[in-house]
């Protein structure tokens, strides 16, 4: 009887490790796909910037500026032909600041509507200190949210940012007027100039 209860015993301890690794396998297989889906759900929510080659295009491009995509990096990546008409619907100055290490001149007949839900909201052009930084499009739509363009602190080349028509507060799609600001911050002591438009602008 003493046998017979020790191997039962002995059985019993087998099959308590043999079912504790198989749970503890099962727990680390499920932490580690549980693990693999927020990293999915991550990548999915990662913003990517606009790219040349959809800038040089003509279909719509549509900045959300948070899961679809952002106005964001350097102008340098983007090329130097702007034919697609972009529209900002969101995103904040530091997700959507275009800077630049190299000079820069891009011209094209695409547009920029920026038309956000919060007004603060938009796009933010800065150029380096000894960079220029010269964008001509077709049209600069600023109907909700803000458009900033500024100089570095000694910055000795110009910012420009111009459009054939340029509109500030313009109705959106459903009629209502939204609050709309353009900002050009010049640096005190720069010899660069920041300038919105040109002679030939609308």
């Amino acid at each position: 009887m003493k046998q017979t209860n020790n191997a039962i015993k002995f059985l019993m301890a087998q099959y308590r490790a043999i079912f504790k690794n198989a749970y503890f396998k099962g727990l680390t297989s499920a932490v580690l796909l549980t693990a693999g889906l927020a990293v999915a759900g991550n990548a999915q929510a990662v913003a990517v910037n606009v790219t040349s080659a959809q800038l040089a295009g003509t279909d719509e491009i549509t900045v959300d500026g948070t899961t679809n995509t952002k106005l964001g990096g350097t102008l340098d990546d983007l090329g130097t032909l702007w034919n697609a008409p972009v529209k900002v619907t969101g995103g904040t100055h530091s997700v959507n600041a275009l800077t630049q290490t190299n000079d820069v001149n891009i011209s094209g007949t695409g547009s920029l509507t920026i038309e956000t839900s919060t007004s603060t909201d938009g796009v933010k052009i800065t150029t380096t200190d000894t960079k220029g930084i010269s964008i001509n499009i077709g049209a600069l739509d600023v109907n909700k949210g803000h458009l900033l363009i500024e100089g570095g602190n000694t910055a000795t080349k110009n910012t420009i940012f111009s459009a054939n028509a340029i509109s500030l507060g313009q109705a959106d799609e459903s009629g209502a007027v939204g609050d709309a600001k353009v900002t050009l911050n010049k640096s005190t002591g720069a010899a660069g100039s920041v300038i919105l438009g040109s002679d030939t602008s609308t």
